[in-house]
């Protein structure tokens, strides 16, 4: 008897975690680079966050670790471990959380849009490129991924297709905020560029 209470004691206890985890983080952001790609877009280079404590990171991981042996692959779970590990900078971590959730959720546009930032920052640009065009081949006009695409070829150099997928955008969804980022950050491009 006493296990058994022990037992839910820890499952509430996680249970509330969990609820407040997810009630109270911020949402992931959906940008990307120079033009940060869609999930943070505070300034004109590759996105950073500001590290979480380590005990704050370290107990939420545990608590959410909690939650996968009950549910293994749970979606929501796996998308807040790898939000929690790409904020203190564990990217092969992050990576490997939201592929497991491409994998299992081939449809997931949310989960490549967030795998192919996180792999921007950790510098596989080519994997930044495929999981974000990925997303167009499905829906064209992802406003999103179309400033993610110019946010990563804008921070390449290459103003040519930045403005192109920004231009998409700017056609497709003008007044959506990644519409008017878009707007912005073609006005900082260079007029002419040989690329």
């Amino acid at each position: 008897m006493r296990d058994r209470l022990l037992k839910i004691g820890v499952v509430l206890a996680a249970s509330i975690s969990l609820f407040l985890i997810f009630r109270f983080a911020p949402k992931a952001q959906k940008e990307m680079p120079a033009a940060k790609p869609a999930a943070a877009r505070e300034s004109a280079s590759a996105p950073t966050k500001e590290p979480q404590q380590p005990a704050v990171k370290e107990h939420d991981l545990k608590v959410l670790e909690m939650a996968l042996t009950k549910k293994p692959g749970h979606t929501p779970v796996l998308m807040q471990m790898a939000k929690l590990e790409e904020g203190t900078g564990k990217l092969d971590q992050a990576v490997e959380h939201l592929r497991e959730v491409v994998k299992r959720e081939p449809g997931n546009l949310e989960a490549k849009l967030e795998l192919g930032r996180v792999l921007y920052q950790r510098g596989d640009i080519q994997g930044a490129l495929d999981q974000t065009q990925d997303i167009l081949k499905v829906q064209p006009n992802n406003a999103d991924a179309l400033y993610n695409l110019g946010a990563i070829y804008g921070n390449l150099g290459n103003a040519r297709l930045a403005r192109d997928y920004w231009g998409r955008l700017i056609a497709s969804d003008p007044n959506s905020e990644s519409g008017k980022r878009a707007k912005q950050m073609m006005a900082q491009l260079p007029v002419i560029s040989q690329q």
